[in-house]
């Protein structure tokens, strides 16, 4: 956030428009979140517009614990939430949410004169009014269902319990002296190697490519990767929240057996 006058009077000098800034709520590859509340005074301050990418993390805004990662949240001109992702729904199902409804109007239109009729009212049910199509899935109904049925509590209950996962994991791999994070983790995505203080980078990131590769072609866990600054990580997102702290050590202990067998075997 320091950087963001810099940077932003970087490219007025260059000739650059700047007329929006995005806040991660959170980053993808690495889960963290960006202080919501700082790039709100600054986008007030240089009048430009504030979106929050919280495709991913903007649902803890339902978590009594975990609320606070989205402090300045309520300040954003417009939001994106994926409800397939922290809010239990079937793919694809995202909101976006705009401070000012009548906004949801002036990003997108189209004229078709068989179809839509000027009106001097806000035609909140005409979607072909805001969007490229036509024909689109009803997508609010599965948020309407969920929260008619189970309440906001459900989200709560759901997150906090995968973010919980995802601070558990990361204490185990601080105390292990083969294990390194690349970033204390704010959600449940976590970043983490295998690590070897007798290897360098290269040889460190070739390993955990190949260790990674070893799990998905075994079937037992499903694990993805990120690169942070040359760094090869390991990259897990906890989805299911009926994972154990037993399933966690399990993956930590495989990715060790994986380790040995690969250095044995070179």
């Amino acid at each position: 956030v320091s950087l963001l006058e810099e940077y932003y009077q970087k490219a007025i000098n260059d000739g650059i428009t700047v007329f929006a800034i995005v806040g991660s709520a959170p980053s993808t590859a690495t889960g963290m979140y960006d202080d919501l509340k700082k790039i709100s005074t600054f986008a007030k301050k240089h009048n430009i517009w504030f979106h929050v990418d919280g495709a991913h993390g903007g649902a803890s805004i339902f978590s009594a614990k975990y609320s606070h990662t989205v402090n300045g949240i309520d300040q954003a001109d417009s939001v994106v939430i994926d409800g397939h992702k922290m809010m239990m729904m079937p793919t694809i199902t995202t909101a976006l949410l705009f401070k000012n409804g009548i906004h949801s109007y002036t990003t997108f239109s189209q004229k078709a004169d068989y179809l839509l009729n000027k009106s001097r009212d806000e035609d909140w049910y005409n979607l072909a009014k805001r969007t490229f199509e036509c024909t689109k899935t009803m997508m609010s109904i599965q948020w309407y269902t969920l929260l008619k049925t189970y309440g906001e509590g459900i989200f709560d209950e759901y997150l906090t319990t995968l973010y919980d996962l995802g601070h558990k994991m990361a204490e185990m791999i601080e105390i292990d002296s083969q294990f390194e994070l690349a970033v204390k983790p704010m959600s449940n995505i976590v970043c983490f190697r295998y690590f070897d203080s007798s290897l360098n980078n290269s040889e460190l990131n070739q390993l955990n490519k190949r260790i990674r590769h070893q799990l998905l072609e075994e079937g037992e866990f499903y694990i993805v990767q990120t690169k942070l600054n040359g760094i090869h990580y390991l990259r897990i997102t906890i989805m299911n929240p009926f994972t154990t702290i037993a399933h966690l050590k399990r993956l930590l202990e495989k990715i060790k057996e994986k380790s040995k067998s690969i250095r044995t075997s070179t």
